[in-house]
């Protein structure tokens, strides 16, 4: 089964850090997700919207730090 994203609504849940935190944190959460669909899903905010590159370099750690924990928590067989 090919993957499917919606990429849109992606991008606008990533317009705010906070509540793309949320979504993601959740999202990974899903039976459905695999570590590749959730590592793809931050692909698409930050490269394809490229709006991580208009943050700080401290709140732009902080996102992904936020997001890479709530990976490794959730797929703990990849670390």
């Amino acid at each position: 089964m090919s993957k499917v994203y919606d990429v849109n609504r992606i991008i606008n849940i990533a317009k705010d850090t906070n509540e793309f935190c949320c979504f993601f944190g959740e999202y990974i959460k899903r039976k459905d997700v695999n570590v590749n669909m959730a590592l793809d899903v931050l692909r698409i905010s930050s490269i394809y919207l490229n709006r991580y590159s208009f943050q700080i370099e401290e709140e732009y750690n902080n996102t992904f730090k936020l997001c890479v924990n709530g990976l490794m928590n959730v797929f703990p067989e990849y670390i």
